[in-house]
């Protein structure tokens, strides 16, 4: 039975001791699988794919559940494979994919113009310097020895 108010009964822990969506509480769309190769490299290959093997992928329900397409272990979803079934976004997968160069180009200009303008999201935007965040993963909110206190290893 679909409970909207109620997403995914009894699947978080309740107890405030614990930090919901941790270790054995952890719960994911259902969606398992990188889009490209090297997931975390920047490159065009999520285009490359589009252009070379979007006919090639297979609709399959993975093991959360989730309805994906898969081909040689990379995974893309539907609107992923919409673009180049689009006539007028296939013309925008095929710069991509043909000109990374293109992509570095107008990937640039949304990101400067995303963290920049403010846009409509805030009238005080302000940039944070990089080198002033101190980013000591010993700091962060998830201790480094959590699973083994919760007895997952």
């Amino acid at each position: 039975e679909e409970q909207p108010r109620n997403p995914w009964p009894g699947k978080c822990d309740g107890n405030p001791n614990f930090a919901i969506g941790r270790g054995k509480n952890t719960f994911t769309s259902g969606i398992e699988g990188p889009w490209t190769t090297h997931p975390f490299q920047w490159d065009n290959q999520f285009f490359t794919l589009l252009r070379d093997h979007a006919m090639d992928y297979e609709l399959i329900t993975g093991p959360g559940g989730a309805k994906y397409w898969i081909n040689n272990g990379l995974m893309m979803l539907t609107t992923d494979l919409a673009l180049y079934y689009d006539d007028e976004y296939r013309q925008i997968v095929l710069n991509f994919a043909n000109n990374g160069h293109e992509l570095d180009r107008h990937f640039a200009a949304a990101w400067e113009k995303l963290t920049t303008d403010g846009g409509e999201w805030a009238e005080n935007k302000h940039c944070i310097n990089a080198h002033d965040l101190d980013l000591d993963l010993d700091e962060m909110p998830i201790r480094k020895d959590y699973h083994n206190e919760r007895g997952n290893e």
